[in-house]
Order: C-alpha cells, then structure tokens, then sequence
C-alpha cells in the first residue's frame, strides 16, 4: 500500500515538472500514467526529468561551410552590412558613412563567427575575424567584451556564448 502512494506522488510530482516544460508533452505523458502504472524509482525519475530537459534545448546545426567564403570583420549596419568597419583608436568605424560601433556590430559579428565557424575564437582568430592588427588591443576588446574564457596567456580561448549575447542586447 505505501509502495502504490509513492508511485501516486512520484507521478505528481514528475506532472507537475513536465507542465512547466510543455503542456502537448503533459497530454501524452498523463495518458501514458493512466494506461501503464508507473514503476521509477525517484533516482530513475529524477534521471528521466534531467533527459526531458536537456531534449528542450535545441543543439547548434552543424554547416559544412567553406570558411574563406565568410565575410569577416565588423560590417557596418548603416551601409546594409555590405562595408567592413576598420578599426581605428579603439573602436570600429565605417570608412563609408563614418558610423562608430558602440560594441552590438562587434558582438554581432562574434555570434557570426560562432554559428558559422566556431564558438571558441583565440586571440589570434580574433584578430583576423575582425581586421585587428594589433594583439594588445584584440585583447583589451576581449576582456571588455567579458567572454568566459580557458587556458592562459598563448593558450586562452574564449567562449562566444550566443544566449548571453541576447541577454545582454
């Protein structure tokens, strides 16, 4: 008898979790407890809670993309994305319409690069993504940008993490 109560509240509980992942998801899994008794212990509950969460989040496509045929660097917005910004005394400017980027250009193009070729850039894919020549100052932006990163000194790479990016902007 407080094996069956068990099971009864196991299954609330995971209907209660499933509701807040998808309600078409709820339909099927409620139909399921009612045509089969449910037999989970609450390790393998909590296991099968984890995978459904984890099947919420799309994985990143993979693109079999030709990587010199990516247009690099910053592109200016002003001039529908067709110019590349240069960039001059710290920032990046047009050399078309002299629009400055006050950093969402600069983040725009790291989340190109992570979709299209990686999400983990060096200092020196960095560099050559966004037309910078010099490394102290590809790696003042860096740190300004605030990107997690691993490893030290020639070995860092940071993280481009496009979830955080949309927050952010």
């Amino acid at each position: 008898m407080k094996r069956d109560v068990w099971v009864e509240f196991q299954a609330s509980f995971f209907m209660d979790k499933i509701e807040e992942i998808s309600s078409g998801l709820e339909f099927y899994v409620r139909s399921l407890l009612l045509q089969y008794k449910p037999r989970l212990t609450s390790e393998e509950l909590h296991h099968l809670l984890d995978k459904l969460i984890q099947m919420q989040f799309i994985a990143k496509p993979q693109f079999n993309i030709d990587k010199s045929k990516v247009r690099q660097g910053v592109l200016c917005q002003q001039c529908d994305f067709q110019v590349q910004m240069k960039f001059y005394h710290g920032q990046f400017i047009c050399p078309r319409c002299s629009m400055k980027d006050d950093g969402k250009l600069l983040r725009q193009a790291l989340n190109d690069y992570c979709l299209l070729i990686d999400e983990w850039i060096t200092n020196d894919k960095f560099r050559e993504f966004v037309g910078i020549a010099s490394l102290y100052a590809a790696r003042r932006l860096l740190k300004k940008l605030n990107l997690p990163f691993e490893g030290e000194n020639r070995g860092r790479k940071y993280f481009i993490d496009i979830k955080r990016d949309a927050d952010n902007l």
